[in-house]
């Protein structure tokens, strides 16, 4: 049997995890809001190929996108750009949304 890594006395069978992921992400940002995880201003250095266009708008997918720690340092390089986040979390998507606001 597979078993995930500890979740705060939530299930510990990896199926359980896979299966409640949206409410143990839920419950994580919930504790956390936009505290835990800090921005990523080190993507254009390690990433300078996503940052080619130039001034040319561009469209980003972040799957996953939590609390926006990636989203926000990439569109202050790229203020033109269309950004589309999706995450488990309802809580990490309204912290995203009163970020952006």
């Amino acid at each position: 049997e597979v078993y995930a890594p500890y979740t705060k006395g939530f299930g510990t069978n990896y199926v359980d995890t896979e299966r409640d992921a949206q409410r143990f992400w839920d419950f994580f940002y919930k504790d956390n809001t936009t505290h835990f995880f800090k921005d990523r201003h080190w993507i254009p250095r390690e990433f300078p190929e996503m940052f080619e266009a130039g001034d040319a708008a561009v469209s980003i997918l972040e799957v996953g996108c939590g609390v926006g720690n990636t989203v926000y340092p990439v569109r202050e390089v790229l203020p033109q750009s269309t950004v589309y986040c999706f995450d488990f979390s309802p809580t990490a998507i309204r912290l995203v949304k009163e970020h952006a606001a």
